[in-house]
C-alpha cells in the first residue's frame, strides 16, 4: 500500500497544516516496488491476475506530534490520500485510490503522555 499528504489541519479554515507525517507518496506495510505483484506474473500464469490481490497485514501507525499546537476541544481536520491494488510494470501502477477525511475534536485521553 502507498499512502500520500497524511495530514493534520485545525477546522478554523486554514489551509496550512500543523502536522505533517508523510508528504509525498510512501510505500507502508513492509511493501515496496520490488515484492508486490509484476505484469509478467499475469503473464505466465503465476497469478489469476483478473484479480486483485491484497496486502497480507492490517497497517496501523503511531505518530508523535507537538501537543503545544492544539488544545483539548479544538475541532481538527485528519487527512490523507491511500493508494491500493498497485502492480508493477516499469513503474507502479494503483488501481485504487481513497482519500477519507476526518472532521473530529481533538480529545485525548486524559491520561495520555500526549495530552495538553
Amino acid at each position: 500500500m502507498i499512502i500520500k499528504d497524511y495530514m493534520i489541519y485545525k477546522d478554523d479554515g486554514s489551509k496550512d497544516p500543523l502536522f505533517t507525517f508523510v508528504g509525498d507518496r510512501t510505500w507502508v506495510n513492509g511493501y515496496d516496488r520490488s515484492n508486490i505483484l509484476h505484469k509478467i506474473y499475469c503473464n505466465n500464469n503465476s497469478f489469476n491476475c483478473d484479480s486483485l490481490y491484497e496486502g497480507d497485514y492490517e497497517y496501523t501507525r503511531l505518530d508523535s506530534y507537538d501537543t503545544s499546537k492544539l488544545t483539548r476541544g479544538d475541532e481538527i481536520i485528519v487527512s490523507l490520500t491511500t493508494y491500493s491494488h498497485c502492480y508493477y510494470s516499469s513503474e507502479t501502477i494503483c488501481l485504487g485510490s481513497c482519500n477519507p477525511v476526518f472532521h473530529i475534536p481533538y480529545f485525548p485521553p486524559i491520561n495520555s503522555s500526549l495530552s495538553d
